[in-house]
């Protein structure tokens, strides 16, 4: 194999490997935005049906109370989803900012790919001159 075929060979290998790790780095970063997403809403939608179980729960106990037992329970029970309520806003919020940072080092991988692959076609370039 002469220079020129050696010099082709190891610029196709440079080329393949690069896109193969910037391939396995942006499909690993997104793969991860994608699970946590399916988390969040996996885990508020049973949030949201665990309120409203409490809620209707909560509906059935005041009807079979009387007017002013009923007043009390009442108040108890607001006390109650206002809480549930702000673990549940609290929770969201995490998650979102979760989210928001995965997106954030998703976009930092993306760059850096960007990168590495104008510095590798930079470095072919200049490779192709110092042959010529």
């Amino acid at each position: 194999m002469d220079l020129h075929s050696q010099h082709t060979l190891i610029t196709q290998l440079m080329d393949a490997r690069f896109s193969i790790e910037a391939s396995n780095a942006l499909s690993s970063s997104a793969a991860l935005q994608t699970e946590t997403e399916a988390s969040l809403k996996q885990q508020s939608a049973s949030k949201v049906s665990s309120l409203e179980k409490y809620c209707e729960a909560a509906i059935d106990e005041v009807k079979r109370v009387t007017t002013k037992e009923a007043a009390v329970e009442v108040n108890s029970y607001k006390v109650k989803l206002d809480a549930l309520q702000a673990v549940h806003d609290s929770m969201k919020s995490e998650y979102e900012g979760k989210i928001k940072r995965l997106n954030e080092e998703l976009e930092r991988e993306k760059e850096i790919a960007k990168r590495k692959d104008i510095e590798h076609k930079q470095e072919l370039f200049i490779l192709k001159r110092t042959k010529s």
